[in-house]
């Protein structure tokens, strides 16, 4: 909360009411200082949001806490907000985290990717509405095979999300989900806007020109300010086959070999702890 007497409203004060009490009743302490900002970026402005932070370090929240924010009172038909990944993982992953959230704010959301369930997209083309998380590929195939379908649905889009974009920055898969972003821009009377969730790279500035080509400038940055965490390194190795010690009373086929000796290093140094 604000200190006393306070004018200016804290993050937390600007979320909507249902999110606010999502959040107490996770029992989060505070907002971390990237979701802070990124509040702030996004509800305080119309440019591009880049967000950076290490992995781990609350991105998908700081995105979405304020965008659904912002979409919640939309009445108008077609899909809010598009959130591309380049993993079908990562995308079930974040539907299991927004999933809750979105029915309690009434917001549908609906994954869409090869293996999602049909019956979801289905309803999602017969009423275009919520949050829809793609791959660029199906992207793609919609607006190949159901053109129709794409600008229906996504012809107003107020928040296009793109996770990962580190991974997009060069190679083929960059330049595709480029064009893709281009063709979702000319369905639109105005383009959406876009929000990208980065991990922490050396040149901010080259993210900040591949989701703005036209006005890189303009895109507000939101990078983390917390201390990266501590990164330990420890480098063991393992003897394996003739040059095994040798353990006695264990017959030849019995005596454990490297896989043995690293497994039990990681039990005994991992276990009951969380580690990436």
């Amino acid at each position: 909360m604000p200190p006393s007497g306070s004018e200016a409203p804290s993050g937390f004060d600007r979320l909507h009411e249902t999110i606010r009490r999502w959040i107490w009743e996770r029992k989060w302490e505070e907002l971390r200082d990237v979701q802070d900002k990124a509040i702030a970026a996004i509800l305080g402005g119309r440019n591009d949001v880049l967000i950076a932070a290490a992995t781990a370090a609350g991105k998908t929240e700081a995105a979405f806490l304020p965008i659904l924010t912002k979409v919640s009172a939309r009445t108008e038909p077609g899909v809010s907000v598009l959130y591309v990944s380049p993993l079908k993982a990562l995308i079930n992953d974040q539907f299991r985290r927004l999933d809750d959230l979105c029915e309690r704010m009434e917001i549908d959301v609906v994954r869409w990717h090869g293996d999602a369930p049909q019956a979801a997209k289905q309803r999602t083309r017969r009423d275009p509405r919520g949050v829809v998380l793609i791959t660029p590929e199906s992207i793609e195939a919609m607006l190949l095979r159901r053109p129709g379908d794409a600008r229906r649905m996504l012809g107003a889009l107020d928040f296009i999300v793109i996770d990962e974009l580190h991974a997009f920055l060069s190679g083929p898969r960059g330049l595709h989900l480029a064009t893709l972003l281009r063709r979702l821009d000319a369905l639109s009377v105005e383009p959406a806007r876009r929000i990208g969730l980065s991990a922490t790279i050396g040149d901010l500035s080259v993210a900040a020109s591949w989701l703005n080509p036209a006005s890189p400038s303009s895109v507000s940055i939101v990078e983390s300010s917390a201390d990266s965490p501590e990164l330990r390194l420890q480098v063991r190795a393992y003897a394996d086959g003739e040059d095994a010690e040798e353990i006695d009373g264990l017959e030849a086929e019995e005596k454990p070999v490297a896989l043995d000796f690293i497994a039990d290093h990681m039990l005994a140094t991992l276990r009951g702890a969380n580690n990436l």
